[in-house]
């Protein structure tokens, strides 16, 4: 373990890879610190005037001029969205993911009388099946580890040692999350905060963990 000095505590704010901010996505990194995209909300992204539907975007497009749902969408409209996604190719999840959005917002605008029927009821989508996840041997870590900026190496060591969900959580860590003396960090979880009791967890930091961090903090 290394001997951290007073002057760690002065340079704890000089790597902050989170930007707590929830008007924020798509990370980028500038200078070699990941730093986050901002997004404008949907409604405020749009020209104000009924464009149709169309499929470039997360939702289908079309919306009055202060930014609510048209009436005249219909559920032909909303499965011809889902056909124009499929028609992209776009992946099964990813399709089931914007209709989902869609869903959720159209279902809100009946909550608020500002349209009767939701026109995304009746479109149905699919979970892909498909097994995405796959276990990354050690060796193929320290190969990418041996070629990677200091800012994936914290990264890769994040995801693959400390089972942190990437971008969400390994963007989300700062700092002042890691304490040194317990060997432990406060993972934020920005994809579950929504639920009763998440929003944060701890995490053991292991061996194999701790030396990536301590180099990026003597770096950042």
């Amino acid at each position: 373990m290394s001997v951290f000095n007073d002057s760690r505590e002065a340079r704890t704010a000089r790597f902050d890879t989170l930007g707590k901010d929830p008007n924020r996505s798509q990370v980028h990194v500038d200078g070699g610190v990941p730093r986050r995209l901002h997004r404008a909300p949907w409604s405020q992204s749009q020209t104000g005037h009924g464009c149709g539907l169309e499929a470039g975007g997360s939702q289908p497009q079309r919306v009055h001029a202060r930014g609510d749902p048209d009436q005249s969408i219909t559920a032909g409209h909303a499965k011809e969205f889902h056909e124009k996604l499929k028609a992209r190719g776009m992946a099964t999840t990813t399709i089931h993911k914007r209709i989902q959005f869609a869903r959720q917002f159209m279902h809100d605008a009946v909550d608020w009388k500002i349209i009767d029927e939701n026109p995304f009821c009746k479109v149905k989508t699919q979970k892909s099946s498909v097994k995405v996840n796959e276990f990354v041997p050690r060796e193929v870590v320290d190969k990418l580890m041996k070629k990677a900026n200091p800012v994936w190496q914290v990264t890769l060591g994040l995801s693959r040692y400390g089972g942190l969900r990437t971008p969400s959580e390994t963007l989300s860590l700062c700092w002042d999350d890691i304490d040194w003396e317990m060997i432990r960090m406060s993972i934020p979880e920005p994809k579950v905060e929504h639920h009763e009791g998440r929003g944060i967890r701890s995490s053991p930091i292991f061996p194999e963990l701790r030396p990536i961090l301590d180099e990026a903090f003597e770096i950042f």
